[in-house]
């Protein structure tokens, strides 16, 4: 009988952790080179960054304007970048992107530590090039802090669960709870799954063992009220002018992530969330167009159970059951959108990690390449989403004729005085960020700018289709009282919308007023 080396044997690991280290650059490479792209703002950004300008600390944790919902740390981080590095797209994506790395390069470490080789390298490699989390790392939104909360709670908490001495790590977790959950609501359901999971380590040992678990535990659902205070407060703001508030508008925008009326059809719902945006790792769709990843989550946790990790099961698992929970209660959507659930992101990657290993496992006499052609396939997937990014820098291109306009109505106003016709909440939100950023002097609703009367130049600002505050504006009746002020500038914008019936053409017309 032969004998094989230690060195021999090694070889395979240290290849899958080669692979590993690839994966994470290219992941790395993927996020900063979007960041560095700086695609335009668009709605979505625009609508959660115009609550920052006139808000203090303080302010950040009532309700929120534009329909909006965040949790209070990720609204402190940016209201900081946007008073120490200014309101470029840049500086108010930094923080998203720095947690979209940090999350990223914990989730290797831990996906190794826990699936040294095959299984922890594929985990790595899902999370690193799949679309969702780099570019929630790339936009003014709090959902790669997210997954950075999720990652905090999972790697203490999975050493808890390994040593014999789990005390620090769950006094660890007392301190990284809060911080977890108050950066992210639905940190909450990772942060119950370490309190279930962690149970029979508190149960048995000594008592620092106990009272450090109480000690977690009491921290972590302190935050979670006060997380749940802040969030409930912001879903009661009044979103528009019909009375409609926040929490109304995200039950009728997120109805898809709760379960359907009919009991008959919550298991089609159920099998298509679980089928769809949740497990698009590292590409996937809604209706089923993430059933691959789906049946190697399946064969991951079906792993764990044979091995009898009963614990570590129930901390990849009870994320997943517990926003199902919340879900059944209207109270956070279930799989609608990749994007709310990148708290499961690492729980996912993990478990189909490991069930990618298994299948490939059973396939591997037969398809001995496999591996290295589905390593080398999420290496393409990582290398092609950077050109396309590099190709097609925006979400989508009126965004781009967007910034075009604002950078020219900007540019041109520079620090003279400006009348937008429309009130802020009237205006596209783009341009509204825009013109609140802008070193102009700008006054809303066709009000005057205080130094209209003592000046001799204003710019009005007006995007054609968007309501009016009713009768002449007072820019209009100081135009027609005094003859003197001529028009001598007029600029036209125009955006033939390529599908009127779902986006309107946008026109823009912006005018200089002068008088001798």
């Amino acid at each position: 009988m032969s004998t094989v080396s230690a060195g021999d044997r090694s070889s395979p690991q240290r290849r899958w952790l080669l692979a590993a280290g690839l994966f994470l650059s290219v992941g790395l490479l993927w996020r900063l080179g979007r960041y560095l792209l700086d695609f335009p703002i668009w709605g979505d950004e625009a609508m959660v960054a115009l609550n920052l300008p006139d808000r203090d600390f303080a302010g950040l944790l009532g309700q929120l304007d534009h329909c909006q919902v965040a949790p209070p740390l990720w609204l402190w981080c940016e209201k900081i970048a946007l008073d120490h590095l200014g309101p470029s797209t840049l500086s108010l994506r930094l923080a998203p992107l720095i947690a979209g790395c940090a999350g990223l390069v914990a989730h290797a470490w831990l996906a190794w530590k826990l699936f040294p080789g095959r299984a922890g390298a594929m985990a790595i490699g899902l999370l690193a090039v799949a679309i969702w989390p780099v570019s929630m790392s790339t936009l003014i939104k709090p959902y790669s802090f997210d997954l950075l909360a999720a990652i905090l709670l999972l790697v203490p908490a999975s050493q808890a669960l390994a040593s014999p001495h789990p005390a620090r790590w769950m006094l660890l977790l007392a301190i990284l709870g809060p911080v977890a959950i108050l950066a992210s609501f639905p940190a909450m359901f990772v942060a119950g799954a370490v309190l279930l999971a962690l149970i029979s380590k508190a149960r048995v040992g000594p008592v620092t063992n106990k009272l450090t678990f109480a000690a977690m535990a009491a921290t972590i659902l302190l935050s979670s009220w006060a997380s749940i205070e802040v969030g409930r407060n912001q879903l009661e703001s009044v979103a528009n002018t019909d009375g409609v508030t926040t929490r109304q508008g995200m039950d009728t925008y997120w109805a898809s992530g709760f379960p359907p009326k009919a009991i008959a059809m919550w298991v089609p719902w159920l099998l298509g969330a679980m089928t769809g945006q949740m497990l698009a790792y590292p590409v996937g769709a809604s209706n089923g167009g993430s059933s691959v990843t789906a049946i190697a989550v399946v064969f991951g946790t079906v792993c764990l159970a044979r091995q009898r990790k009963a614990a570590l099961l129930v901390l990849l698992t009870a994320p997943i059951a517990l926003n199902l929970v919340a879900a059944l209660i209207h109270r956070y959507p279930f799989g609608s959108s990749g994007r709310l659930c990148q708290f499961l992101a690492p729980t996912v990657c993990l478990l189909a990690g490991l069930g990618a290993d298994h299948l490939l496992g059973l396939l591997g006499p037969r398809l001995r390449l496999l591996p290295r052609a589905l390593a080398a396939l999420l290496v393409m997937v990582g290398l092609g989403g950077l050109s396309r990014d590099y190709i097609y820098p925006y979400r989508d291109p009126v965004f781009v004729w967007m910034r075009s306009v604002m950078d020219d109505a900007t540019t041109a106003a520079g620090d003279d005085p400006v009348a937008v016709r429309q009130t802020r909440s009237a205006l596209e939100c783009v341009f509204t960020w825009r013109w609140t950023t802008s070193k102009a002097r700008v006054a809303w609703g066709g009000e005057l700018p205080p130094s209209v009367m003592t000046g001799n130049k204003v710019w009005v600002f007006h995007q054609k289709g968007n309501p009016v505050p009713e009768g002449p504006s007072p820019i209009e009746k100081l135009v027609s009282a005094d003859s003197h002020w001529k028009e001598t500038t007029f600029r036209h914008w125009h955006y033939p919308s390529p599908r009127p019936e779902k986006s309107p053409p946008i026109t823009v017309e912006m005018v200089l007023l002068e008088r001798p």
